[in-house]
C-alpha cells in the first residue's frame, strides 16, 4: 500500500539507506513503480532495480529515467540465444539486448541510471562468453558472469522436459568440477605474483 511504502520511504530517508526493488517477481508489473520510484528519488534515497526487461518498453524506459532511477540491473541466463532459452525456457535472448538499447537510448547522455547486465553459465566456452561481452558490453556500464548454482532448484517446479531435466541434473557436478578448476587456477597464478 501507499501507507507502507511511504512508512519505509521515510525510514530509510531518516537512516540514509538506498531502496532497491528487486526479488520475488518482476519490480516492472507494479503499477506505481515510477512512482515510488520518484518519490524515493524526492527524499533523495538513491534506488535500484532488477529486472528480466521483460516488461520495459520505450515508455517504461523513459518513465524510468525521469523518476531519478539510479542504477539498474539486466538479469540474464547464458551468453547466447540457445543457452538463454534452455535456462529461461523462452526464447528471448535477441529482444532482451534490444530492450538494454531501448534503457540505454532512454538514458540518452545522463549519468543515470547506471546499467549492469548480469548473467550465470553453466557448460558455455570461453569463447561464447567472449563473444557475448562484444555483443553487449558497449551497452552497459557495468557486465558480469557468474556461475550458475542448481544446489537450491527444485527441479520438480520447472518446466522441462526430460532431455533437458537429465541434462540439468549432470551440470551441478560438472560444474563444480569446472568452478573447483578456476579457482584452484586463479589461487595458484594469484600466488605466484
Amino acid at each position: 500500500s501507499d501507507a507502507t511504502f511511504n512508512h519505509i520511504v521515510h525510514q530509510c530517508a531518516e537512516h540514509g539507506t538506498a531502496l532497491r526493488f528487486i526479488g520475488w517477481g518482476e519490480p516492472l508489473l507494479h503499477p506505481k513503480i515510477t512512482y515510488w520510484i520518484m518519490k524515493a528519488h524526492s527524499y533523495g534515497l538513491l534506488t535500484h532495480l532488477n529486472t528480466n526487461g521483460s516488461k520495459l518498453d520505450r515508455i517504461m524506459a523513459v518513465r524510468l529515467v525521469v523518476a531519478g532511477l539510479t542504477s539498474m540491473k539486466f538479469s540474464f541466463q547464458g551468453v547466447d540465444r540457445k543457452s538463454y532459452r534452455e535456462m529461461r525456457n523462452i526464447d528471448w535472448f535477441d529482444q532482451l539486448i534490444e530492450t538494454i538499447g531501448v534503457m540505454v537510448e532512454a538514458r540518452g547522455d545522463k549519468a543515470f541510471p547506471w546499467i549492469a547486465l548480469s548473467t550465470t553459465i553453466t557448460d558455455e566456452t570461453e569463447e561464447a562468453v567472449h563473444a557475448f561481452k562484444v555483443r553487449v558490453g558497449h551497452l552497459v556500464n557495468e557486465l558480469s558472469v557468474g556461475h550458475t548454482i542448481f544446489d537450491f532448484m527444485d527441479l520438480s517446479a520447472v518446466r522441462l522436459n526430460d532431455a533437458d531435466r537429465a541434462r540439468v541434473t549432470i551440470i551441478p557436478d560438472t560444474e563444480s568440477q569446472s568452478l573447483a578448476a578456476t579457482l584452484a587456477r586463479d589461487y595458484s597464478t594469484k600466488s605466484e605474483r
